[in-house]
């Protein structure tokens, strides 16, 4: 975990008192890393409501990354700087978040999926397939999509 990185922050949940004023619920839930995970500087992992937010084993997230509450973040995903991952939203095995995107509340990326820089993922992204901007194309990654990024 580097510097200035906040983990298990209360979730931005809230409900309505009784005299209609807006009033924070309690997260509970907290976080549980797997290992040999790596946080980046200023980044923040909120807690579950719950039950945890998940950072399971050798997933890697650079500076400046946000994980909203009951997020699920899968074995070995990379998620680059500055993206938002809202909340209950299920980031799979071997994905890999491109620089400044953002990932609707409770969506799915699937396993070993590309999405690329600045894109806005606003429905579930199945396995193996890429999403890049500008443009809603979203089709079957290939081994040059892993070359490109510097995987092989």
């Amino acid at each position: 975990v580097r510097a200035n990185a906040v983990i298990g922050a209360d979730g931005y949940g809230f409900v309505r008192d009784e005299s209609g004023n807006k009033t924070r619920i309690p997260h509970l839930g907290g976080v549980i890393t797997g290992r040999h995970v790596e946080i980046g500087e200023t980044s923040v992992i909120e807690g579950g409501t719950i039950s945890p937010t998940f950072i399971e084993d050798y997933a890697k997230l650079a500076a400046s990354v946000f994980v909203g509450h009951n997020v699920r973040i899968g074995r070995d995903a990379s998620i680059t700087a500055g993206v938002i991952i809202a909340g209950s939203a299920v980031i799979g095995a071997e994905a890999w978040i491109g620089i400044n995107s953002s990932i609707r509340d409770g969506r799915r990326v699937g396993a070993d999926a590309l999405v690329g820089m600045d894109v806005s993922v606003q429905r579930d992204l199945s396995d193996n397939t890429v999403s890049r901007a500008p443009g809603p194309d979203v089709r079957i990654r290939t081994d040059d999509d892993r070359t490109a990024i510097g995987f092989t």
